[in-house]
């Protein structure tokens, strides 16, 4: 035990984690839901490595960006192009993207913790 948390032995992690990771959660709610019940080293570098890995998650990420993007090029039609965009749990697009499709030159990525 670790606190109220069961550490998960080296032999069972990959079983433990595609368990978790069945109905693709995302990375952020996989990560939070797996430490409210287990512990391992290194277990969030493990949890982003299989969420980057899956086609199914990367494909959901995809058409939430997409989303994203539309959203935002509507509030810059009306509003005009921002110099700078706060974010507070997305991960940031590459700045050739931000660029690329945005006309942004900063983006800023705050992660609550």
């Amino acid at each position: 035990m670790f606190g109220n948390r069961v550490v998960i032995p080296c032999n069972l992690r990959q079983k433990i984690s595609n368990l978790f990771h069945e109905q693709h959660p995302g990375m952020l709610h996989m990560k939070i839901l797996a430490r409210s019940y287990m512990r391992w080293p290194k277990m969030n570098k493990e949890i982003e490595n299989n969420v980057r890995l899956c086609e199914a998650c990367q494909l959901v990420n995809f058409k939430h960006i997409s989303r994203v993007i539309e959203n935002l090029r509507t509030c810059f039609i009306v509003f005009g192009l921002p110099g700078e965009i706060v974010s507070d749990n997305d991960p940031p697009p590459s700045p050739a993207q931000a660029i690329c499709f945005l006309g942004v030159h900063k983006i800023v990525c705050i992660q609550w913790h």
